[in-house]
């Protein structure tokens, strides 16, 4: 069979805190008196700093608080080797503050009582995300004018900066600003279905903006790697295109809600290129609630190092009745029944392992941002690793769970 008449198609349901920046209170110190220091030294070790008002915060942590005008630098200066093991601001500390985004509410993969959720608030503590991340979305494209995902949007500078209808960077492609379309080269930013643009904002939907809904990473890059029209199909030839171009403009995850029950050696081989550029391939199972040990289902087939394979879950940790699912060609489940996300100028619930897809490339970027040097084979034995357990999963995929943020991010 030629490249060019493999056909793909969509796979989505028939239905249709941070901690804010350090801060400290001027002028006071946390001080740490070695165990030697006797209460008559004291005095003297204020008067070198000019301390005011010293008062005890732990007797058994010898610990001190003191007021100067002196910063943190000059006072260990002058404290240096007179019984003083370290000096700290005074740091405030805040409530870990949840995204102002209203229709988070709605959102069940990122918040459920059920806990059936992905576990990322506790990661966004820490971190929520990286515009260092470029995430590329294999699909029907992204509004990139969408307001929920604009500030989002990766950003080819030489092509922003440049001539309409120019290949200013030199790269081959013209007018490449957000990414590009292989079906509509002519207007790359936009999307025909609807469908890339739902999974762009699970992965990356703006956080905190007082808008819509939010991401798995509040901040990111997100690319166009554009290839199915707008009614959800798209070809081999252009697959193949998609995914080159993602790896060459320096994406580190591929997002791909897409598949076909055709086996193509020229996709897994450029899966297999993007392997071998330490970009991780996510792929939806497919929504034909069939066994993939049993039956074909490409590219989540692929035996492939950087290939994670996604099983959808609804809001009580069911599988979905529509989810494939695999022992051995299914890794991890995420949510994919009746999710919130971007859609057109709007937004819309959508099902579908094409809805879960997202989620664990969304959580796959958050795992980069906290260390860049995982492969993209360790960082899918991590999420396997790592996930909650759930029944409904059990001997349905390899890891018999939904993924976990918290634990793939930080655990070991």
């Amino acid at each position: 069979m030629k490249p060019s008449n493999l056909v793909f198609a969509l796979v989505f349901g028939l239905g249709f805190s941070v901690v804010a920046q350090a801060d400290f209170i001027a002028n006071e110190y946390v001080v740490k008196l070695k165990q030697s220091v006797s209460a008559s030294s004291r005095g003297l070790l204020f008067r070198q700093i000019s301390a005011l008002s010293p008062r005890s915060i732990s007797e058994q942590g010898h610990l001190i608080l003191v007021k100067s005008d002196k910063d943190k630098f000059q006072l260990a200066s002058l404290l240096k080797d007179v019984g003083v093991e370290y000096i700290e601001p005074n740091y405030i500390y805040k409530l870990v503050s949840m995204p102002n985004d209203p229709k988070m509410k709605g959102q069940w993969g990122i918040v459920n009582k059920k806990s059936t959720d992905i576990n990322v608030l506790p990661v966004w503590e820490q971190m929520t995300g990286s515009p260092d991340v470029i995430v590329a979305v294999s699909d029907t494209g992204i509004n990139s004018k969408h307001k929920d995902l604009q500030q989002n949007m990766w950003v080819n500078q030489a092509e922003l900066n440049g001539k309409p209808g120019v290949d200013d960077d030199g790269n081959g492609f013209i007018d490449d600003v957000h990414g590009y379309h292989f079906v509509y080269p002519k207007n790359p930013g936009s999307d025909q279905n609807g469908h890339g643009t739902h999974c762009a904002g699970i992965i990356g939907a703006a956080g905190d903006n007082g808008l819509g809904v939010v991401g798995v990473n509040w901040k990111t890059n997100l690319m166009t790697a554009g290839f199915l029209s707008g009614s959800g199909s798209g070809s081999l030839e252009d697959a193949i295109k998609s995914i080159d171009y993602a790896v060459k403009m320096g994406a580190k995850v591929i997002s791909a809600s897409w598949g076909s029950t055709e086996y193509s050696v020229a996709l897994g081989e450029a899966i297999d290129r993007a392997n071998k550029a330490g970009v991780v391939f996510v792929a939806a199972a497919g929504n034909d609630g069939k066994n993939n040990d049993k039956s074909s289902f490409y590219p989540a087939n692929y035996d492939l190092p950087n290939l994670i394979s996604v099983a959808a879950v609804d809001s009580s940790g069911r599988k979905a009745s529509f989810s494939n699912y695999g022992l051995k060609k299914v890794h991890v489940g995420a949510p994919g029944v009746s999710v919130l996300s971007t859609y057109g100028n709007s937004y819309a619930n959508l099902d579908g392992t094409s809805m879960a897809t997202p989620f664990v490339s969304g959580v796959v970027a958050l795992m980069i941002q906290k260390n860049p040097s995982l492969t993209p084979d360790e960082i899918k034995q991590k999420i396997m690793r790592t996930v909650k357990p759930l029944k409904s999963l059990e001997g349905k995929v390899a890891s018999g769970g939904m993924v976990n943020a918290e634990a793939a991010v930080f655990g070991q």
